[in-house]
């Protein structure tokens, strides 16, 4: 917990200069692959995308890409089996 840090830096002062802080940065600190990074001109040359609008276009492109790997015979079994289970439990309590 860098207690040691904590006592050096003391109330009000700064962490972002101390060695440990550059150290444990890129390994504590993450980042969403949405974050803009760029500088404020590269932003805008590039259309001024809000956090929300890349964020947008990467669900589209997930939904529009992605395939999802059919499940095994037996793990199918098991679903069908759960349903028709939970299907009998609902009609035998009146519940449908």
């Amino acid at each position: 917990m860098a207690v040691d840090l904590i006592k050096k830096v003391g109330p009000g002062g700064s962490f972002l200069p101390e060695r440990h802080t550059m150290q444990w940065l890129s390994k504590e600190h993450f980042l969403t692959d949405i974050t803009d990074r760029r500088t404020g001109e590269a932003w805008e040359a590039d259309g001024r995308k809000s956090v929300v609008d890349r964020a947008r276009e990467k669900v589209s492109k997930i939904m529009k890409e992605h395939v999802v790997a059919p499940v095994s015979s037996e793990v199918a079994k098991e679903f069908e089996s759960i349903v028709a289970k939970a299907n009998k439990d609902i009609k035998e309590h009146g519940l449908d």
